[in-house]
């Protein structure tokens, strides 16, 4: 069965009676037929409804369940993916999206989507960068010095554009972010700079931790020195 205008295969008579009346792009005079997905997307973002549920995971989560995708979906999501065209406005849509994703969920963007190369520590339920990051999550610890390092992103510009920056550490009984940093770079000092409640713990910090040595916690003490 085709369609009598577009000449469209269709597979049985009720789709294609569909195509025709509503969706067939010539047929001039098919009707207007708005999708329900449509109308859900703009109750979400008048607040009228709330979504349930972020993907299949968090859904099966709420469940009770475990979700997990067969090799036949992974195939078909990779080779559909890899079909699409980004052209320099999808790819300036896309940009604004994520940026947008980060400011709205930092929970998600932060200590617990972490990437890189450096090996990923659990330490009592958080995600840790490396040892460095152990070390200090450990005296922190020892001193009963309440920290965090699940941070609201902060805004820096670097080339022209604007950046998000996540410090390792927040310490909010001295109203205080952490950096553990081995080399510094120019778009490190980028960073800093936008933050004035910022300790850089470098490498001669990390070790006198190991050598029980206390660290004086203060923004740009003595470990961390500007070029």
């Amino acid at each position: 069965m085709n369609c009598k205008y577009c000449n469209k295969e269709i597979t049985n008579n009720g789709s294609l009676s569909v195509h025709e009346k509503y969706y067939c792009k010539l047929n001039d005079h098919r009707l207007h037929k708005e999708s329900n997905f449509i109308s859900y997307l703009d109750k979400l973002r008048r607040g009228e409804v709330k979504k349930k549920h972020v993907n299949q995971y968090d859904k099966a989560k709420s469940n009770g369940t475990v979700y997990s995708m067969g090799d036949d979906v992974r195939r078909k999501i990779s080779e559909k993916a890899k079909k699409q065209v980004w052209d320099d406005e999808k790819r300036k849509r896309h940009a604004i999206s994520m940026k947008n994703a980060v400011l709205n969920n930092p929970l998600s963007y932060s200590a617990h989507n972490v990437c890189g190369r450096t090996k990923k520590i659990d330490y009592n339920g958080m995600k840790l960068t490396g040892t460095w990051e152990l070390e200090v999550a450990k005296y922190l610890d020892r001193k009963n010095v309440r920290w965090t390092n699940i941070i609201v992103p902060i805004q820096y510009e670097w080339e022209n554009k604007i950046r998000h920056y996540f410090p390792d550490f927040y310490l909010s009984d001295y109203d205080l972010y952490i950096e553990v940093k081995g080399n510094q770079t120019e778009r490190d000092e980028a960073k800093w700079s936008v933050v004035e409640n910022l300790m850089i713990i470098k490498k001669s910090g990390i070790y006198e931790l190991k050598s029980g040595i206390d660290l004086e916690l203060k923004p740009n003490n003595s470990y961390f020195k500007r070029k």
